[in-house]
């Protein structure tokens, strides 16, 4: 930078701790701005445009955890709605993941936020959905254990595992089976019992009539039809 330029000069005469803060309120003030940014897409339901511009801030910034939390809204609703499910499965895990891991604090945010349960609820379900769209077992593995640990850390509002805790658990125990099949298939002895505490669980949870009692009841099915295809598994009739 030309040393005659008055910005160069007012660079050097500001003080170091000084030049830190206004970086850091300058950082500030880029990532509200764009919060303010996505507030507005998303009060207008443009989801498009909040999943196809790249959150731009740090995890230390103001606002940072929200704008990747309504990113990750944006690009769950764009999935369910069949639009480029593939890749707006994996911008909203990515996306709801990182706001997730900033968010602190979500009881003096949930007036602006809304419940936790919700986001948890959608990534775990983007997980799911990234992990079966892959094209091999040591693909889908990484996002198993992430959706194990997505049900694991579900909020528990009233002591009381979520619905839909209870369906992502019990679905990454499954898969995990069978995408480490290979490796189980010779030892009946640990993979039938497991599969038959699953099977107990699945016909408990379909009794209990929540918004996930079709899930559970597809799954009952599946882990019948494992543990059928499984040589040595007691058959379930």
């Amino acid at each position: 930078m030309n040393q005659n330029n008055p910005t160069f000069r007012f660079f050097c005469l500001v003080p170091t701790g000084s030049m830190i803060l206004l970086a850091a309120l300058l950082a500030s003030c880029t990532s509200l701005r764009q919060l303010d940014d996505f507030k507005e897409l998303a009060a207008k339901a443009e989801y498009g445009k909040i999943a196809n511009t790249p959150v731009d801030c740090k995890a230390e910034d103001d606002g940072c955890n929200q704008s990747h939390l309504i990113k990750g809204d944006a690009c769950y609703r764009l999935a369910k709605a069949n639009t480029d499910p593939a890749p707006n499965y994996l911008c909203a895990a990515t996306e709801l993941e990182q706001g997730i891991q900033q968010t602190g604090d979500w009881k003096s945010l949930e007036p602006v936020l809304g419940k936790p349960e919700l986001y948890y609820e959608n990534f775990c379900e983007s997980l799911r959905m990234v992990r079966d769209s892959q094209t091999s077992n040591a693909a889908s593995l990484p996002y198993n254990r992430k959706l194990a640990d997505c049900a694991r850390n579900f909020p528990r509002p009233d002591g009381h595992s979520h619905p839909a805790a209870v369906f992502f658990r019990n679905n990454s125990r499954v898969a995990d089976i069978r995408l480490n099949f290979n490796e189980l298939k010779g030892k009946p002895g640990i993979v039938c019992p497991e599969l038959g505490r699953l099977l107990q669980e699945e016909q408990a949870e379909v009794g209990q009539q929540t918004p996930y009692t079709a899930n559970h009841q597809q799954l009952l099915r599946d882990i019948f039809l494992f543990i059928s295809s499984i040589p040595g598994c007691k058959n379930p009739n």
